[in-house]
């Protein structure tokens, strides 16, 4: 299916961010979901998710608890939150997938991120960087779900790596 007729969800405010991910402060990490491009009108946990993608908002302030701790003098956001960050705006390549109400599935399973391979971090993020985080689901096999990830600052590309999550159900 070609772009322009991909169908596109959002922009996603807060307060609906936080009605799909578990996450709250100070480990939600998404602040808008500005984009989902749904690239197949049947999507299921299948190949049909392949093409699906996210464009995500974090905006990085000077307040965030880690920055007292991670290199207090010279302020740098850590790898690892910032892989966390993609792997949350990855959740909403998938749930929008799941029908006319995708809360109703945010509500009975969630996505645990289960690896992360080739990640490489091209430069610092520090406070007052907005990043903006990309994140295309590439294939699907089970419960398990892939996803090639990039995070730009000022249309510079300052992260990118490979996510692998587990769809599990809640009981």
């Amino acid at each position: 299916m070609s772009e322009k007729s991909a169908e596109v969800l959002g922009p996603l405010d807060a307060e609906q961010v936080r009605k799909f991910l578990p996450h709250r402060f100070p480990f939600l990490l998404i602040d808008k979901v500005e984009e989902v491009t749904k690239t197949s009108p049947t999507m299921k946990v299948s190949k049909d998710h392949v093409g699906s993608k996210v464009r995500a908002i974090k905006n990085v302030s000077a307040n965030e608890p880690f920055f007292t701790g991670h290199f207090p003098s010279h302020m740098i956001m850590p790898g690892v939150l910032i892989i966390e960050a993609m792997a949350q705006a990855a959740v909403f390549s998938f749930f929008p997938s799941q029908g006319e109400n995708p809360g109703d599935f945010a509500d009975k399973f969630s996505m645990f991120l289960v690896g992360a391979e080739e990640f490489r971090f091209r430069r610092p993020v520090v406070p007052g960087d907005r990043l903006v985080i990309h994140t295309e689901l590439v294939k699907s096999h089970s419960s398990m779900i892939f996803f090639d990830c990039y995070v730009e600052v000022d249309g510079h590309r300052v992260a990118e790596g490979k996510i692998l999550s587990q769809v599990k159900e809640m009981t």
